[in-house]
């Protein structure tokens, strides 16, 4: 990298290890290979982001916000950016894109970028309300402040091309470093240490346990599966829905269900696992897809948002319809009958997700973006 490179900043909550953050995580790191662009980072809480931000030696903020008001968050990002000669700010969600805004004329800046990695989860009352303030002036300073705004997916980006000159909306993928494979001594060792047997029937879902997750559709899925003792589902991730998922569980009689709750080491659950299993209501580009593909697991998933541009049915991937367990429980059940049709979209999955979603080919499309923003970057 040469002394004269252009830094680039990117600004996120920082407070989950999600989808958005890994992705930052991801992308942050690849800037750094790749050695074309100086990336570092402001974090508004510390977590497990700024953690891993700091093992690669990137140059990072953190700014606790439940600490500070918005004013000094403000001043105290408008110095980093200063200090660190930033000329591209790029921001994740809505707080990090009025707070980038905010310090639009800041020098050296010279652009502003935003991504959106996916539709706002539908709220009540006062959650409500106060979402549609953030809404309405996240769409103001958008239009006002920013030169790019990143979709996640094609459909993420016709909505937003409804919503902002089309001139600066873009798409551009989630993207993942492409693991080695599970051996099978890993996937005897995971399935030990979850309690599961070698010839048990294990599938997997992991997310947030919250409403557009759709996992009381899944639970109503297991329902309608024979019952066995050989199937088993492992339930990833914690959430405002666990204790009610937890409940209709009981209601159903699923002895079959096991709630694991976080798991930091997501590689390990899929080692154990014979299927991932989808039943979200929306998703952007979901990595928890991108990385079991890559593991070449099977996936049976919903036919919504991004998924369909990652996976194409019968090919790669078993599509059903949003909210129909009668479907979902079938092509589970299919995945289970059928080990030739496990391997072949398992490897189809792992072709398809290095060739479209490699970090290094995103890393490369933000790159030409940055590039088009701020000449000679």
């Amino acid at each position: 990298m040469s002394q004269n490179s252009t830094t680039v900043c990117h600004i996120a909550s920082g407070d989950l290890w999600a989808g958005a953050e890994v992705q930052v995580f991801h992308l942050l790191n690849g800037l750094a290979q790749s050695g074309k662009l100086r990336p570092c980072a402001v974090l508004l809480n510390r977590g497990k982001l700024a953690d891993r931000l700091e093992q690669l030696s990137i140059e990072t903020l953190v700014v606790e916000e439940q600490l500070h008001s918005i004013w000094t968050i403000r001043a105290r990002v408008r110095d980093f950016i200063q200090k660190q000669q930033v000329s591209i700010l790029h921001s994740h969600r809505y707080k990090e894109n009025i707070i980038a805004s905010s310090i639009a004329t800041a020098k050296p800046l010279k652009a502003l970028v935003q991504t959106v990695h996916g539709i706002p989860e539908p709220q009540a009352g006062l959650k409500k309300a106060k979402m549609s303030v953030y809404q309405q002036l996240n769409r103001a300073v958008s239009r006002a402040k920013f030169s790019a705004i990143v979709a996640v997916s094609k459909e993420i980006e016709a909505k937003l091309a409804k919503l902002y000159p089309v001139e600066i909306v873009h798409a551009i993928h989630n993207g993942i470093d492409i693991p080695d494979t599970c051996s099978a001594e890993e996937k005897s060792a995971a399935r030990k240490d979850f309690g599961l047997s070698n010839d048990d029937f294990v599938f997997t879902a992991v997310g947030r346990m919250v409403p557009v997750k759709g996992f009381d559709v899944l639970l109503s899925a297991v329902a309608k599966l024979p019952t066995d003792n050989k199937i088993k589902l492992l339930l990833a991730g914690d959430g405002p829905e666990l204790q009610l998922l937890k409940e209709l569980s009981d209601s159903l009689k699923l002895t079959c269900v096991s709630f694991l709750g976080y798991q930091s080491d997501i590689r390990k659950v899929f080692a154990a696992a014979d299927a991932l299993v989808m039943s979200s209501h929306h998703e952007g580009i979901p990595l928890t897809l991108l990385e079991a593909m890559a593991l070449e697991l099977p996936t049976v998933a919903t036919a919504v948002g991004g998924i369909v541009e990652v996976v194409e049915h019968e090919l790669n991937a078993l599509l059903v319809s949003d909210n129909d367990p009668a479907a979902l429980a079938a092509a589970i059940q299919r995945l289970r009958s059928d080990e030739a049709l496990c391997k072949r979209l398992g490897a189809e999955a792992r072709t398809r997700v290095s060739r479209e979603f490699s970090i290094d080919k995103i890393v490369n499309q933000y790159e030409i973006l940055y590039g088009s923003l701020v000449p000679n970057t």
